[in-house]
């Protein structure tokens, strides 16, 4: 697996140890980003993080900051790597590394800047229920603010409940077989 785009081109990426991640394909990826369009400047999450290759792929695309967040310890080793990695090849953005379970961890990331963009990529088996808890938590939503919240999950997951009254869904996009859902706060 590499960054596929920008300042970072073909940098291959570390996965952690023990294949615990399942990283989003690059077809996804190529697509995903080519929905966004420029990135420069922005402050970009990448929750759920594995192997950084969102947030790493947003920075090689110009973001100017990247807040990664993970629950294990062998993926924040990964993505330490790989952003060191991307710090000696070309010095693109601000790095910082989160190691903690979500929700547990909104109330420390309500005190941190609000990011233009949040990518989450959770275990699929956990997916609905996990963005229905980060929806409805006051400190997610106080420090989301008006960021677009991009949450993937399995292309062919059933069951999705709406969001709440304070959440809008954008839009549904299917990259690469899996389901890319855009949120943001009204």
């Amino acid at each position: 697996m590499e960054i596929v785009s920008g300042k970072l081109r073909g940098m291959p990426l570390r996965a952690p140890s023990g294949l615990t991640a399942r990283p989003t394909a690059v077809r996804a990826r190529e697509a995903l980003f080519a929905s966004l369009g420029t990135l420069d400047g922005m402050t970009v999450a990448d929750l759920f993080a594995g192997t950084g290759a969102i947030g790493l792929e947003a920075a090689s695309r110009g973001a100017a900051s990247v807040l990664f967040v993970d629950s294990s310890k062998s993926s924040c080793n990964a993505v330490k790597a790989n952003c060191a990695k991307a710090e000696s090849i070309a010095p693109t953005a601000v790095f910082e590394i989160f190691n903690a379970p979500l929700p547990n961890i909104c109330k420390r990331l309500a005190v941190h800047p609000q990011p233009d963009l949040i990518f989450a990529d959770p275990p699929y088996a956990e997916s609905a229920e996990l963005l229905a808890k980060l929806l409805a938590d006051p400190d997610f939503n106080r420090w989301s603010g008006k960021a677009l919240l991009i949450w993937e999950m399995a292309e062919n997951k059933g069951g999705l409940q709406p969001p709440p009254s304070n959440w809008q869904l954008e839009t549904i996009r299917n990259f690469g077989g899996a389901k890319f859902l855009y949120l943001r706060q009204k």
